[in-house]
């Protein structure tokens, strides 16, 4: 939408952020009524996609935005999950029937659509593209095998598998790439991509059986590969051809979920000793508990994240108070972060935020504001004090590391409106 102010400015975001000066705020998504959720996709915008106990204790699909949690409905069963939203607000999961039987379903203006099976009674959707391409798992006609399936232009095709007899689908980028894992009579059982009706065969990390959850568009899949000990399982990237052990958080077992265009990646670990499971953010070549950068004092046990943006902002489950919730993860800076920098109304300098205070020292500027967060925004107001008697005041709003604003100022009428990125982890 275009401004109608008189002068607008853009932010300029400058490289070079360290996963030093990153920390995470963790916002409670909520529930349905009942006790529990968890959050499963997040797109550009910051729409969050999960699902969350009812006040019945079933287990509904849902739809997060502007603070405010959407129960989806179902396809006439007790229960339903959504899977992933694309930027243009499309969702995408599975649903149980009045009758028996589970089926797909896509979510669009307000509709949850049925999508069918190839076969019997099953099919799940997983992930859908911008172009509202879908890729999932559905049974076959002639027997109860699993197949991946590509949904396109309204119809529903099998794309068979590797060798194993059985496949699933599970991820695809902007490009119709898809990836998945085959299962099923024989082994090996590898990872693989899908596209231009080829297959490609990812391998493993040593042992017989792998599967891609996710892939970007720069062809970069993530996901789980046995080791040459098959008691052992560890999250992979694979990119160029070759597929990279992340390790664990010190467990013999991880899971990459998702990973985003800069390649950054989540998922879980367990811990030493292998009770325990942790959220976790690989960046940076180092794989990191995402625990460990949120506040000591927040009450969270981050145990799991299953989506992240481009922007940064991470879905996930976490324990507070004995109690399994959905929770959104929005990257924020700490004291002494150089990478906030931005252009000023008046002028450039660079802009250090310090808990509730932006300096910029070479303007002599300092902003000092009070904050609130409604659902997953950060707002924030206060008076910009300067050494020339200038008196201004400025609003702004944060989301993830998106931030719109005004500055209203003595001087200059009516008002100067800014806007855009804030760094994130490179």
């Amino acid at each position: 939408m275009r401004s109608k102010f008189l002068l607008s400015v853009f932010l300029v975001v400058m490289a070079g952020t360290s996963l030093k000066a990153q920390s995470y705020q963790v916002i409670d998504l909520g529930t349905l009524g009942g006790a529990g959720s968890r959050a499963l996709g997040i797109n550009a915008s910051g729409q969050i996609v999960g699902a969350a106990k009812t006040v019945n204790d079933s287990d509904h699909a849902f739809l997060y935005e502007n603070g405010e949690m959407t129960d989806l409905g179902t396809l006439g069963g007790s229960s339903s999950y959504a899977e992933d939203i694309n930027d243009q607000g499309v969702i995408v999961g599975s649903s149980l029937l009045a009758g028996p039987g589970t089926r797909a379903f896509r979510y669009s203006d307000g509709v949850m659509t049925n999508l069918g099976t190839l076969g019997r009674s099953y099919s799940t959707a997983a992930a859908i593209s911008n172009s509202g391409q879908i890729v999932g798992t559905t049974d076959l006609p002639d027997n109860f095998d699993l197949n991946a399936f590509l949904y396109e232009n309204e119809a529903m095709m099998a794309l068979g598998s590797l060798s194993a007899g059985q496949s699933s689908g599970l991820g695809i980028n902007n490009l119709g790439q898809v990836v998945g894992g085959d299962f099923g009579y024989q082994e090996p059982a590898h990872a693989f991509i899908y596209a231009n009706g080829q297959f490609t065969d990812l391998g493993t990390l040593g042992g017989l059986v792998s599967t891609g959850f996710d892939i970007n568009d720069a062809g970069q899949v993530v996901g789980m590969s046995e080791l040459e000990n098959r008691s052992i399982i560890h999250a992979f990237l694979y990119e160029n051809g070759e597929m990279i052990d992340l390790g664990t958080l010190g467990g013999s077992m991880s899971l990459a979920r998702a990973i985003n265009e800069s390649g950054q990646i989540v998922g879980f670990s367990q811990l030493a000793g292998d009770i325990d499971s942790r959220a976790f953010l690989f960046a940076e070549g180092v794989l990191h508990d995402l625990n460990d950068l949120i506040p000591d004092d927040s009450g969270w046990v981050l145990t799991d994240a299953h989506d992240i943006n481009d922007s940064g902002q991470i879905v996930g489950t976490g324990m507070r108070d004995g109690e399994s919730r959905a929770v959104l993860l929005n990257p924020v800076a700490v004291a002494g972060d150089p990478s906030w920098q931005f252009t000023w109304p008046e002028g450039g300098g660079s802009w250090i935020r310090e808990g509730n205070v932006f300096t910029n020292a070479e303007a002599g500027l300092v902003w000092t504001f009070s904050s609130f967060v409604f659902g997953t925004t950060e707002y924030i107001w206060g008076p910009v004090v300067g050494q020339d008697g200038v008196s201004r005041f400025a609003f702004a709003a944060i989301n993830g590391t998106s931030i719109r604003g005004i500055l209203i100022q003595a001087q200059l009428f009516p008002i100067q409106q800014f806007s855009g990125e804030l760094p994130t982890i490179d």
